[in-house]
């Protein structure tokens, strides 16, 4: 007899996929809506990029939001808007497309950690293949994927789900013993990506502490030297640089 459940639990991608396809078409009659609220005042240069009226220097670096215009967003949807045309519709269906990379994304780094675990290795790709298909569908996403602005929170959080598992890529390497490519990734690769990430909106300068956060939950034991590095330049170092400017330079 076919058994459903059985079915869905032992073929993970099956059921990310089928979490695909539900969010694709919740979120379709939505990609039909007019651009929202500030959208026109943070998207306007982009029809006058498309026009030659303005310069890409001056559209990336110059008229995003937040103190450095978020260019990696802004390059985002430039794009998208060259590809497609400056439309609501084009823009949404850019971010619906940047929402289900992230929920892969979620899948790849839930899989990896919770293969850690001896409790929950044998499950480990269904448990993040559910989680990940919660998350896709979850309506706490509708103004995100369907607020054409809100692509600079996307492409943040895909930086930073990247950075996070390269973070877990160059850890598990170091249990192994000293490696040279970890420490590149560690040093180079998760920085890089954390400059990525909060130029495409700010708040993406919390990978290395996020990065800190999975070290207590999921790594034990003695942390390697790399580590420990790692965490007192970009965890540390930086904590401590921003309460010494709020204590002698609070404005």
């Amino acid at each position: 007899m076919f058994d459903l459940r059985r079915s869905f639990t032992s073929r993970p991608p099956a059921l990310l996929a089928i979490a695909i396809v539900i969010a694709i078409l919740a979120y379709w009659t939505g990609l039909q809506g007019p651009f929202l609220l500030d959208d026109a005042m943070n998207l306007d240069a982009i029809p006058a990029w498309l026009e030659g009226n303005l310069g890409l220097r001056t559209l990336l670096f110059e008229r995003g939001a937040g103190a450095f215009g978020r260019p990696v967003s802004m390059a985002s949807l430039a794009f998208n808007a060259w590809l497609g045309g400056f439309t609501p519709f084009m823009l949404k269906l850019g971010n619906l497309i940047t929402h289900l990379i992230c929920g892969l994304l979620i899948y790849c780094l839930l899989a990896r950690m919770l293969r850690r675990d001896t409790r929950l290795t044998e499950n480990a790709r269904t448990i993040a293949a559910i989680t990940s298909a919660v998350w896709l569908v979850h309506p706490l996403h509708a103004s995100t994927v369907l607020y054409a602005v809100q692509r600079m929170a996307q492409v943040s959080t895909v930086f930073v789900l990247l950075g996070l598992w390269l973070y877990v890529h160059a850890r598990e390497r170091l249990e192994k013993g000293p490696s040279r490519a970890a420490a590149v990734m560690l040093l180079l690769g998760v920085p890089a990506l954390t400059a990525v990430a909060f130029l495409g909106k700010e708040n993406g300068a919390l990978l290395p502490l996020l990065c800190l956060v999975m070290e207590i939950a999921w790594f034990h034991g003695k942390r390697p030297t790399l580590v420990r590095l790692f965490h007192a330049l970009f965890v540390a170092l930086p904590l401590f640089v921003g309460l010494a400017l709020v204590a002698t330079r609070p404005q």
